[in-house]
């Protein structure tokens, strides 16, 4: 696939707004890009023509250490992947270090893989150490914490639903004789 980008000079903030380019580089494969300088209007421009690769739907893991997950991403690991990645290039920018200097790829595919939820667990991920952990720890689980509530809690807690007739309606709530608590056949009790 290719895609291009194209930035004006900003006048205003003696700078190239290059903000989307970096987002869309950080968070996709790019096998190639090619840069070209122009003026038009007497404004300073670049154009970026960056080639990649789509995802597939999963992306193999490097197995290559003890701590490495070895089965492929799923699409919500993906979507964290992405997030962290976009957080990471931010954070970058703020510090003004390069990103491998904040967290590594490796780094963040464990974290997508193992979503630690505590500080505890993000401490055992290979690669966050004490530095990384009392940099980053806190905001790195805030990210993983709001992926998880995209998904919602309905996969973890049972809902229950209760029928009500609609108004002038000749039809009757069914009524709950007994709650079963014992772990027989949940058919058996239709």
């Amino acid at each position: 696939m290719i895609k291009v980008f194209s930035m004006a000079y900003d006048f205003d903030n003696d700078k190239f707004d290059d903000e989307e380019l970096a987002n869309f580089v950080a968070t996709h494969r790019v096998k190639y890009i090619r840069k070209e300088f122009f003026v038009s209007k007497d404004v300073p421009c670049w154009t970026f023509v960056v080639e990649y690769d789509t995802y597939s739907g999963r992306r193999k893991i490097k197995e290559d250490t003890k701590d490495s997950p070895t089965e492929a991403l799923d699409i919500e690991d993906e979507i964290l992947v992405d997030k962290l990645k976009i957080w990471r290039h931010q954070e970058a920018i703020k510090r003004g270090i390069p990103l491998y200097i904040v967290i590594t790829n490796d780094i963040i595919q464990r974290i997508a893989t193992k979503k630690p939820m505590s500080k505890d667990a993000l401490s055992k991920i290979q690669g966050m150490g004490g530095n990384k952990m009392s940099l980053y720890g806190e905001e790195l689980l805030k990210i993983i914490k709001e992926g998880d509530n995209e998904q919602g809690l309905s996969d973890i807690q049972p809902m229950v639903q209760i029928a009500e007739p609609d108004s002038g309606s000749e039809r009757e709530v069914p009524k709950v004789d007994e709650i079963r608590t014992d772990n027989k056949d949940p058919e058996s009790l239709f």
